[in-house]
């Protein structure tokens, strides 16, 4: 783990000089790349960098585990599992957990973290159904791991509980009084399949659709007695769509169709707001980011559950005529004047349309049309972009105009 300092230097004299300094994470022996992005939004402004140092911060190493004490802190600090329980009645077992860097974590036996809210991750690990499976998480390169335990548990029909679980989870079934040691049972999915094996044996079938599944167990004793139960099982989804894209500050309508049996959790950096159910079955809500990052929803099953899906809020922003200035560039023969406007989204989000309406008679665009559409790709690799008006000689106030943002049909805000 190493720290690095850029010194940002403005020739025009706008600002002083002035240090950033950001920790890496824990980094391993060989090449690295720092790339420094500067959101250069504003123009007629200059960047200079004036130096970068790339620094070891010292500290005494009690342990001797080759890693300073005060990173192993700080590595506890950032990163763990924070939900891993004992057992479970599903196979994959979803773990949570905090920590950033995903693509430096690993899990051992090929499970994936998913990047959840809040700088946290999740992921599904498959059970064995015979023996306790070991987790073993590593963060950061490996600088530090964590170790689980998980047993994935019998769900006994005859004791159970009606259960919710997800699309693509197993339940390990059985149907045996708790003091018996011998016998068969027999699990009946209705309209699905059925099973017979020795009480003792517990049975592993996955749900791969959604809806509502009726489980009978039934115990059949040595001596012949019987004892049966039915047990409800609802399995479900959820569809969050594609990723929105949200505008910083602009509260920006998105509609997905949630079980009722489930809740969203969205990052702290995100705003979301319920407006209703309007059409049985699709949630209406509203949602503002503070960022122009990713950020991400998840739905879980009840309030700490299993996590269902996920889905990345993209959050941008929008520079136009106030930041980016509108300036003539020719005046023509006639005295009617050519003006160009820049923009700016960024980052530069996919999928989205800028579209900018001229509202003052006399005034078009360089096309001789009122109506400009941009695509993402009319924005260079810079996430910049330059639309032109031509303004009548006897017109002397602003080519005012309005610029929208949709996703789609959907309106995400107007600038300013």
């Amino acid at each position: 783990m190493a720290n690095f300092s850029a010194a940002p230097f403005s020739p025009l004299k706008i600002s002083p000089t002035a240090a950033v300094h950001v920790l890496t994470p824990w980094l391993k022996s060989g090449d690295h790349r720092v790339r420094i992005y500067w959101d250069n939004a504003l123009w007629r402004r200059s960047f200079q960098l004036a130096a970068l140092r790339l620094q070891t911060l010292q500290g005494p190493d009690i342990d001797n585990n080759g890693i300073k004490d005060w990173v192993d802190k700080r590595l506890r600090f950032l990163c763990a599992v924070e939900v891993a329980p004992a057992s479970s009645a599903t196979s994959p077992v979803c773990i949570e957990g905090r920590g950033g860097y995903l693509t430096m974590m690993n899990i051992r036996g090929g499970a994936v973290p998913q990047p959840g809210p809040g700088n946290h991750w999740y992921a599904d690990v498959p059970l064995s159904p015979s023996n306790a499976t070991t987790i073993i998480c590593s963060f950061q390169n490996d600088a530090l791991r964590s170790t689980n335990q998980i047993i994935w548990r019998p769900t006994n029909l005859l004791q159970a509980t009606n259960l919710v679980i997800r699309a693509g989870d197993a339940l390990l079934l059985a149907a045996m009084p708790p003091a018996a040691t011998n016998g068969q049972m027999r699990i009946v999915i209705s309209g699905v399949t059925n099973y017979t094996s020795p009480a003792d044996l517990p049975i592993a079938h996955r749900f791969t659709d959604a809806g509502a599944f009726t489980l009978i167990g039934t115990y059949v004793s040595a001596s012949g007695q019987s004892l049966s139960r039915t047990v409800s099982v609802s399995v479900v989804t959820a569809t969050l769509g594609a990723n929105p894209a949200a505008w910083v500050g602009k509260l920006r309508p998105w509609d997905t169709s949630l079980n009722s049996a489930l809740t969203l959790n969205a990052d702290p950096h995100l705003h979301l707001q319920k407006f209703g159910n309007p059409s049985g079955g699709t949630s209406e809500f509203g949602l503002t980011t503070d960022q122009p990052d990713n950020r991400f929803l998840i739905a879980r099953i009840g309030t700490n559950g299993p996590v269902v899906a996920g889905i990345a809020t993209e959050g941008f922003r929008l520079y136009s005529g106030y930041e980016t200035a509108v300036r003539r560039i020719e005046t023509y023969d006639d005295g009617s004047e050519l003006v160009e406007m820049g923009l700016v989204m960024s980052p530069l989000r996919a999928n989205l349309t800028v579209r900018i309406d001229v509202l003052v008679g006399g005034v078009i665009f360089d096309d001789g049309t009122l109506t400009r559409s941009l695509a993402s790709t009319d924005f260079n690799e810079l996430g910049q972009a330059k639309v032109r008006f031509i303004r009548p000689p006897t017109f002397k106030t602003s080519v005012c105009h309005t610029t929208r943002i949709y996703q789609g049909t959907t309106l995400l805000g107007t600038y300013p």
